[in-house]
């Protein structure tokens, strides 16, 4: 596994088409920026196995209100569990 250190701003790439851009960094969230080909799929992993194991679209509506629902440090966050995906198409 590559790690990476990048700050608000910085950009990574992969290959020619794909690039990668911190958006923005509060606490315990990273909102990052893909900038992608069309054809490319871009999928939070909790989605990305949702459709590799047949879960209806449906399904994975409530899967992700469930994942935004769950209390973070003993504290309700909502959407702080989601880091917002911003994607850019080429």
């Amino acid at each position: 596994m590559l790690v990476l250190t990048r700050r608000v701003g910085e950009v990574i790439n992969i290959g020619d088409d794909i690039e990668i851009t911190v958006g923005d960094i509060n606490a315990n969230q990273v909102k990052l920026c893909f900038d992608a080909p069309v054809e490319v799929e871009i999928h939070r992993n909790e989605i990305y196995l949702a459709i590799k194991n047949g879960i209806s679209k449906s399904q994975r509506k409530r899967l992700e209100k469930k994942m935004t629902d769950k209390p973070v440090n003993g504290k309700q966050k909502g959407a702080a569990i989601k880091p917002p995906t911003v994607i850019t198409r080429k």
